[in-house]
């Protein structure tokens, strides 16, 4: 960046008297600026672009790690790279001033477990910056709304299936009580309690089919 320093131009006040006295024309009207405060003027301006240098310099690191905290930790639900914009210094590179990273927040369908691990690998995701924008504490809410959502599916599904469990062994001791009293039944009708050897062979055999 360049600026340009004007003189100030000399007006004469009224017209000047004619003489018949030869006068020496005046040279150098206009007041110069004097070297020094050219200089001054130079070093202030530098000191300027300078700081404005270091400055975008400063937000390029700070850019480029936030979002490489982002991809890190993201892994496979990472859908691109760092996108980053950028803005040109008074050097003519190029320096990032902001980016982003895409991350895949979709629940795992059918599979409640794995989505509660997707959406907390995104939470973690989300806040690994040393200073998250709001948009990463944003997304870090949606994570944690998904991951609260699949522990309510995994209670349910194991409430059910506790259900299921508890009257299958229920149809069991119902099942186990019947064929207990069938043998009985059956104990009763052989004369299994006779000293009778045919009856002792009978209740062998029933023994040994149970």
């Amino acid at each position: 960046m360049e600026i340009s320093l004007a003189s100030a131009t000399y007006t004469p006040l009224a017209q000047p008297v004619k003489s018949s006295k030869q006068e020496k024309p005046q040279e150098n009207q206009t007041p110069a600026v004097t070297a020094t405060e050219k200089k001054e003027a130079l070093k202030e301006h530098n000191s300027k672009e300078s700081q404005a240098l270091r400055s975008l310099q400063a937000r390029d690191r700070e850019v480029r790690a936030h979002e490489q905290a982002h991809l890190a930790v993201a892994g496979r639900y990472a859908n691109s790279g760092v996108n980053l914009e950028y803005q040109r210094g008074a050097d003519g590179q190029l320096y990032a001033v902001g980016g982003d990273v895409k991350i895949d927040i979709s629940v795992v369908p059918g599979d409640p477990k794995a989505t509660e691990q997707k959406a907390e690998t995104i939470r973690r995701a989300a806040l690994a910056p040393a200073n998250p924008s709001p948009q990463d504490h944003k997304i870090a809410s949606q994570a944690i709304s998904i991951a609260n959502g699949a522990r309510a599916e995994l209670l349910e599904q194991s409430l059910a299936f506790k259900k299921e469990q508890q009257e299958a062994n229920s149809q069991s001791s119902k099942s186990d009580s019947s064929q207990s009293y069938q043998l009985n039944e059956r104990l009763a009708r052989s004369g299994a309690v006779s000293s009778n050897p045919t009856n002792a062979a009978s209740h062998q055999q029933i023994d040994s089919y149970i």
